[in-house]
């Protein structure tokens, strides 16, 4: 089903150190976020780890389903079982108040070539954990543009109506 190494990795540095492994998925990102959840993340970080690069290889399976003329978007391959990553850790979207209010903080660095300001508003995300920092994955699907999937953020909780 994903396409994984043998061994997830450990923390957040060893991932942002292998995710260029994953062939349909760029990290266009700042990498400090996440690698300030190793140190705030206390004994969750492995666990943290471990399901952020299961996500990032959900991502991978799907874009690379996609290419091989699977059609869908990532919601219905989650609700299929090909990405091994359970349906409610996954949001196509977020509120009109929270994007109103901090959509800016949902703008991550994509390649020019995707956007020439250098930016695009990021709304999918995935939802590492529940409890503070809460982590998560926000992503561009452009799978069908030829670019893959591209992560713009990996890091802890952005600010919501909830926060």
């Amino acid at each position: 089903m994903t396409t994984t190494t043998t061994r997830t990795p450990g923390s957040f540095a060893e991932l942002l150190d292998r995710i260029d492994s994953l062939e349909h998925v760029r990290f266009t990102g700042d990498p400090r976020p996440a690698l300030r959840l190793d140190r705030d993340s206390g004994r969750r970080r492995r666990v943290w780890a471990r399901r952020t690069w299961e996500s990032l290889t959900a991502l991978d399976t799907y874009a690379k389903d996609k290419r091989n003329g699977v059609p869908g978007s990532f919601w219905t391959h989650c609700c299929s079982g090909r990405t091994g990553l359970p349906v409610h850790q996954y949001s196509p979207r977020e509120s009109a108040p929270t994007m109103e209010k901090w959509g800016g903080e949902r703008s991550f660095p994509v390649p020019t070539e995707v956007d020439p300001r250098g930016h695009s508003v990021m709304v999918a995300h995935i939802r590492i954990g529940p409890h503070p920092p809460a982590p998560r994955v926000y992503f561009l699907d452009r799978v069908d543009h030829g670019d893959g999937v591209l992560v713009g953020w990996i890091g802890p909780h952005l600010t919501n109506t909830k926060s």
